[in-house]
């Protein structure tokens, strides 16, 4: 994947920043290998695609079929 305007790396952070606080709200935290995962994304290193994925697999879900 292909390098991240500033803007979209920003935007990425806002909303990983907005769902970790709601995660905290209900007494909940990410842990380390979460928040490696989700930085590679907000990063630009791994697609949303790949993120979804990747989260499915950590939950031990079967991978599923997103519209492109």
């Amino acid at each position: 994947m292909g390098k991240l305007a500033p803007e979209e790396q920003a935007r990425r952070q806002a909303a990983l920043d907005w769902a970790r606080h709601n995660i905290w709200l209900s007494g909940f935290t990410l842990d380390e290998e979460a928040e490696a995962l989700f930085a590679r994304y907000v990063r630009g290193e791994i697609t949303r695609e790949e993120l979804n994925a990747a989260v499915r697999a950590r939950a031990g879900e079967a991978p599923s079929e997103e519209p492109s």
